[in-house]
């Protein structure tokens, strides 16, 4: 097997388990959780402490794709990265990629660098929120929008999320508020996608996600009320899609990811990548005010618990990415399998047996 580079001197190989993949899947981002990664691993002891140094590769090995490198601590052996498949993720057999890592001069490439962080996420993803930021107040999207956190009056806590950390809002004062460039890149008109992980600790009647809505017909947004998980579209000013899931399915202190599409036709809210309600509507999504909000809305209704990896799109997500991406997400170590590390050796690489603690 071909390897990358010479100057990178170890890689580990994952591989993606088909049956996670319902469908085929073009250019998915792919979550790697580093905390999958054991202990006893000899990437701990060979990579950068700032992650610098990680690149990604197809199966071939030397055909380089996007990645983010969100976060790593070398020391407690965790940390997050994200890259794209660049090409198709099959659903009918296995996806290899390789991890390379091994060179103390390697640093992470510029964000907007053809393999950086912008080039993980596909043309019609907007708004992509990890949520591990060290503060409410500087939240920062992945995508080259750059709609971020742009007030100095946000407030929630860091805490342990679905993938690495998320915020938890206290259900009374904290929030998250964009108001800056919302208009020009977070509101579609003629499709959209919004996905957000949640864990309420509390269900009452709770704003997840709000974006440029009035009280009953404009923008779009995702809450609790009147018993239900509730989505909501605002489609040529009529009242907001009826797009509901009954509370009663939802646990407190549980995981969740909801995420609502429209494709120009119809509406959909998906839990947990299984879709639950429909609703056909035709026109174009209208919008009012200025700001994208996490954990409340300008009226209150402010959530009780934690959030993380939202994202946004200008177009509709299928049934078998929204599916793939919970797979992902919620289960990362039987999403993929993890290789032993690998060290080159002018050609043939060497496999370099290693005691794995998981």
């Amino acid at each position: 097997m071909a390897w990358f580079d010479s100057n990178w001197t170890y890689r580990l190989k994952l591989t993606v388990d088909n049956t996670k993949v319902p469908g085929d899947l073009t250019d998915f981002p792919i979550a790697f959780n580093l905390d999958d990664i054991g202990t006893g691993h000899g990437f701990w002891s060979n990579v950068k402490s700032d992650g610098g140094d990680i690149r990604v590769t197809k199966s071939d090995g030397t055909t380089r794709v996007a990645c983010e490198m969100y976060t790593i601590d070398t020391t407690a052996k965790t940390g997050e990265i994200y890259f794209t498949t660049d090409g198709t993720l099959s659903s009918s057999s296995n996806t290899d990629f390789y991890i390379y890592y091994g060179n103390g001069s390697g640093t992470k490439p510029s964000d907007s660098d053809t393999y950086g962080t912008y080039n993980v996420w596909d043309s019609n993803f907007v708004g992509v929120y990890h949520l591990g930021d060290s503060t409410a107040e500087s939240v920062v999207s992945s995508t080259s929008q750059q709609v971020n956190e742009g007030t100095a009056s946000s407030s929630a806590t860091s805490t342990t999320g679905v993938l690495g950390d998320g915020f938890d809002f206290n259900g009374s004062t904290d929030n998250i508020i964009f108001d800056t460039d919302v208009d020009t890149y977070l509101c579609p008109t003629s499709a959209l996608s919004f996905e957000v992980w949640f864990n309420a600790d509390t269900k009452g009647q709770d704003v997840l996600l709000y974006c440029r809505g009035d009280s009953t017909s404009k923008g779009y947004g995702l809450w609790f009320w009147n018993s239900y998980l509730r989505p909501s579209i605002g489609i040529n000013g009529n009242p907001w899609t009826n797009l509901t899931y009954a509370m009663s399915n939802i646990n407190t202190g549980t995981w969740y990811h909801a995420a609502a599409t429209w494709d120009g036709s119809n509406a959909k809210l998906y839990v947990d990548g299984d879709e639950k309600d429909t609703y056909a509507i035709t026109g174009s999504i209208s919008y009012f005010g200025t700001q994208m909000s996490f954990g409340t809305r300008n009226s209150g209704d402010d959530f009780d618990g934690t959030l993380d990896e939202i994202r946004i799109s200008n177009a509709a997500r299928s049934a078998n990415w929204l599916l793939t991406t919970y797979n992902n997400i919620s289960s990362s170590s039987t999403f993929y399998t993890i290789g032993t590390e690998e060290t080159d050796s002018g050609g043939a690489p060497v496999y370099i047996p290693k005691v794995m603690v998981v």
